[in-house]
Order: C-alpha cells, then structure tokens, then sequence
C-alpha cells in the first residue's frame, strides 16, 4: 500500500496521522473495542516514508486478521476513497496485494539510509508506549 500526501508532510505529523489511520482502520474492522484485541489479531504494518521534503508518502505492507481482508479493501475501494484523505487533504492511496516482498522491500528501501526513518505500527499500540516509556 502506498500512502501519499501528494503536499510535504513532517515526520512527526506522519507519525500522528499514522496513529490515528491505524485506530481508525483497526476501529472500522473490529468495533469500538478493538483495543482489547490481542496483539496478533490487530492490524500490523511497516511503514517507510519517502520524499518527506517534497512529496511525502508511505511505502507500507500490512497484515491484517484473514477474516477482514473483504472489509479492509472495502474501505479502500480506489485511490481517492475518503478514507486517508481525513489526515492528508490532498492525499491518495494504492491498495495492491503484495506478490513480491523481496522485490517491495527493495524499492522501499531505495533511498533509505542507515539513519532512515520507518515506522511499525507497535509503536501506536498503547502498552507498548507504557512499556518504552517506563
């Protein structure tokens, strides 16, 4: 899945409007509680920013429980469905099944350097910022 911003976006406001896209998906998916789920049945994702100066998008895979896949590309019907436009006004997405992981990884990792920012969605889950921040 890409995810554009198709505008410039800080890293920190990627990190935010990742938190809140991933409640909001895993909300959509599984209900209000969704936080109660166990970890393995959330969505999970890698997340890696590129041309954050100039035209910021995300290069994500994600895994997701078997039984909502039909929900989740529901949500995502097209690269203009509202749904990522809550966070990123001028944004657009590309939802593709991934056949090739070693060839996605990369492409992903194209301009990556050893300091390169990525994301995975551990970090929005709420006990593991009470345990790093502990």
């Amino acid at each position: 899945m890409t995810l554009a911003y198709n505008d410039t976006a800080t890293l920190d406001r990627v990190r935010r409007d990742l938190r809140a896209f991933h409640a909001h998906l895993d909300r959509a998916l599984f209900g209000r509680r969704f936080c109660a789920l166990p970890r393995e049945r959330r969505t999970a994702f890698v997340a890696v920013p590129e041309h954050v100066a100039t035209n910021t998008h995300l290069h994500m895979v994600l895994r997701m429980a078997a039984d909502r896949k039909a929900e989740f590309e529901a949500m995502l019907p097209d690269d203009r469905s509202q749904f990522w436009a809550r966070w990123a006004q001028r944004g657009t997405h590309k939802l593709v099944p991934l056949y090739d992981a070693d060839g996605w990884a990369k492409y992903c990792l194209k301009l990556m350097t050893v300091e390169g920012d990525w994301f995975y969605s551990d970090e929005f889950l709420a006990d593991t910022a009470f345990r790093s921040a502990a």
